[in-house]
This record gives C-alpha cells, structure tokens and sequence, in this order.
C-alpha cells in the first residue's frame, strides 16, 4: 500500500516536470521488431530463451514466440539498502543519487533456471541494461549449467555497454543514465499494464 501511494507520487513529479520518456506497449513491440532482427541478421539461432524475472519477462516471451525457441525462467534481484521502512531502490530518484555517490547494490540469483539449458544455444533476456551487473551476473550463472553458447539481448541499453550482444534500442549513454526512459510495466508509469501477467 505504501509503496503503490510512493510511485504514484514520484510519477505525478516525474510528469510535471518532463524528466521521464514514458514508454508504450507500442513502443516495445517497436524495439522487439529491431531485436528480431538483429538476431536474425547474426544468424544466432537460440533454441532457449531465458527471461530475467521479472521485467524481462514479456519482452522473453515475445521474442521466443517470434524465434520458435523453448522458454525459462531465473530471478535475479537486486539487494537493497534500507530507507525507514521502504528500501533505498523503491524511490527512484534516491537510488540514481545513491548509485552515483557510489552505492552498489548485492546482486544474486534467487531462483535458479526452472529447464536444462546444457548443450543448448542460450539467449538471456531482460527488458534493459543500464550498469551491465544484472545481465553479468545471469550470463555467469548459466555458463556453469555448460550451454553451448550464451548471448544477451535487451529491450533498451546503451552505447557502451560491452554485455548487451542485441538491443532493440541503443541510447548514448547520458541519456539512459538520466532515466530518460521508462517501461510501461512501471508502476507510475501512465501507461501502466501489467505486461507480466500475474508472475
């Protein structure tokens, strides 16, 4: 309850004062044809795609529909730090400020791949990748399970980020960092749907 009042005013300040590019439905299908493609064009054909819960799950979902590819799931989370009774990644805005004072957050996997992936060409999905950590941590984790190969792909990233091999969309760096963009599975977000279905 807390937290759904939190966004909805960090989302009503991030309207007025034109910070955020908010992100449609429309636009996600947008970069998921620019995604197909480049993974088309490669060459690169995965027979498993693997979601990173939670916000990489539609954008997985789609492109192993669109690659006839078998489909898992991984959790990744972030740990934060606490904030009175919120922690620090529940408002935005404080945690871009903590992450350039230089906090770091702990990122481990908290739910292993629920399907073999050994001997199998891999594509790790997740909706976005601002930092690399997330996406290194998942890419670590299944190269133990021995796949044959592993590559990763996101919905939106930027132009230095040596751990994306496919995006649907490349921002300079800058602009990404300034959390110009946001997807429509945010809570504030007013085009808000819930994409990710009830997982």
């Amino acid at each position: 309850m807390r937290r759904n009042i939190l966004h909805k005013m960090e989302g009503m300040l991030f309207r007025f004062y034109h910070r955020f590019n908010f992100l449609t439905v429309e636009d996600i299908d947008g970069y998921l044809d620019e995604l197909e493609r480049k993974i088309r064009v490669s060459g690169y054909e995965p027979e498993i795609v693997v979601a990173v819960m939670r916000d990489g799950l539609y954008p997985a979902r789609k492109i192993a529909e669109r690659l006839k590819a078998d489909m898992a799931i991984m959790r990744v989370n972030h740990y934060a730090i606490p904030f009175g009774r919120f922690e620090i990644d529940d408002i935005v805005g404080l945690y871009r400020l903590a992450r350039k004072l230089g906090y770091k957050p702990r990122i481990e996997v908290t739910q292993d791949l629920d399907k073999d992936v050994s001997n199998k060409r891999v594509l790790i999905v997740d909706d976005d990748s601002y930092s690399e950590a997330t996406l290194n941590v998942a890419a670590n984790h299944i190269k133990s399970k021995e796949p044959e190969t592993v590559r990763t792909a996101v919905l939106l990233t930027h132009d230095e980020n040596s751990a994306v091999d496919y995006a649907g969309c490349t921002l300079p760096k800058g602009v990404l960092h300034e959390m110009k963009y946001r997807m429509p599975w945010a809570k504030f977000s007013p085009n808000f749907m819930d994409v990710n279905g009830s997982q």
